[in-house]
């Protein structure tokens, strides 16, 4: 039997998973409180804050404690083998509920002001969803309560839990209509959203879940297997335009629960087994290292943490530097491992470079 290069690269590297699953990753809009409410479901033409068009699954779970949904429709129309379900933390009943937010019209109001709440924490599950990178926006604005605010939670996501309220005076703003979230999918894995409220009530008016382009740059100098068994990596997601200021780093693949930060610098290297390392350091020239209040990161359960990038503070030696479009820098992580003889040591994951 013929195994494709993506098949055989998913079981080793989490920037193959995701360089092989960009064109697989699936799109889906989703519209919370039901088709049967006065405000309907948006128009396929409607793509809402992320500015995706296409088919709306309208859904109302009205009178369930605990459910599963499915199977998604893709905004093309076509079906997947995506499901959604729901479950309150209370055993609570989700409810329906409408109400014309004065700001909003046509779709706006299709999609925001007809919603699904529960008087408590709960829990959204997408099971199904082919491995990839996503974006998702989970609208949590409450069209009858300006001063409501929603908590919302992806665990394992790289955007920390946001609290969202307001009105939609000035339209789609992030934490005031929506949230928003990137998670890495793997194979098999599913994505949870947990949401729960801090003042009036929790609100789900709905879902978009946006697949986005895989990592940036290139994989150079590779890394060594560490105690977890498996070479650590890096990639960098978001965008290459300084001006836009989306740049974040992953590393993946690392021992659990071991403490690491990110390097940089714009020149490449090679020093095995640099400081008496089990990996190789793939830097040279001008090293900096993201190391002060916030940097230093725990890998956790999941064996992996993130950093979003501050392009205009990019540690160079003992300054700081903007980087400037034209330029390239390379990236690495170093992180805690156990050597031979449980005896403590240190790794690295591979490098990786990206000219902005």
């Amino acid at each position: 039997m013929q195994i494709s290069p993506c098949v055989r690269a998913l079981s080793t590297s989490l920037a193959a998973l995701l360089f092989c699953s960009v064109a697989a990753a699936q799109a889906f809009n989703i519209d919370f409180g039901g088709p049967t409410t006065p405000f309907g479901v948006p128009s396929t033409s409607y793509g809402a804050a992320a500015g995706q068009v296409g088919v709306w699954n309208a859904i109302d779970v009205t009178g369930f404690a605990t459910t599963v949904v499915g199977p998604l429709l893709e905004t093309s129309g076509a079906t997947s083998g995506v499901n959604i379900g729901f479950a309150s933390g209370f055993g609570g009943f989700y409810v329906r509920h409408q109400f014309n937010e004065p700001n909003t019209f046509g779709d706006d109001a299709a999609l925001l002001d007809d919603l699904l709440f529960v008087n408590g924490d709960h829990r959204v599950t997408l099971t199904g969803l082919a491995p990839g990178v996503y974006r998702l926006y989970t609208y949590a604005m409450a069209p009858d309560a300006s001063f409501g605010v929603t908590t919302v939670d992806v665990p394992g996501a790289l955007d920390p839990l946001a609290f969202v309220g307001g009105t939609f005076a000035n339209g789609f703003q992030r934490n005031v209509t929506h949230a928003e979230h990137r998670v890495i999918v793997a194979p098999g894995a599913s994505v949870a959203i947990d949401i729960d409220f801090t003042n009036w009530g929790d609100t789900l008016s709905g879902l978009q879940i946006v697949p986005v382009a895989g990592p940036l740059g290139t994989s150079y100098c590779g890394s060594n297997p560490n105690s977890s068994g498996v070479a650590g990596t890096i990639v960098a997601l978001g965008s290459t335009n300084v001006a836009a200021a989306d740049f974040t780093l992953v590393a993946q693949s690392l021992p659990p629960n071991q403490f690491g930060f990110f390097l940089t610098s714009m020149a490449q290297g090679f020093v095995a087994n640099a400081g008496g390392s089990q990996g190789n350091l793939c830097l040279g020239g001008v090293i900096g290292r993201y190391v002060g209040p916030g940097f230093i990161k725990n890998s956790g359960a999941t064996g992996g943490f993130n950093l979003a990038v501050n392009l205009q503070q990019t540690p160079a030696g003992g300054s700081f530097v903007a980087v400037l479009p034209g330029q390239t820098w390379n990236f690495q992580a170093w992180y805690r491992d156990i050597g031979s003889g449980g005896q403590p040591s240190s790794n690295f994951t591979d490098g990786r470079t990206v000219t902005f």
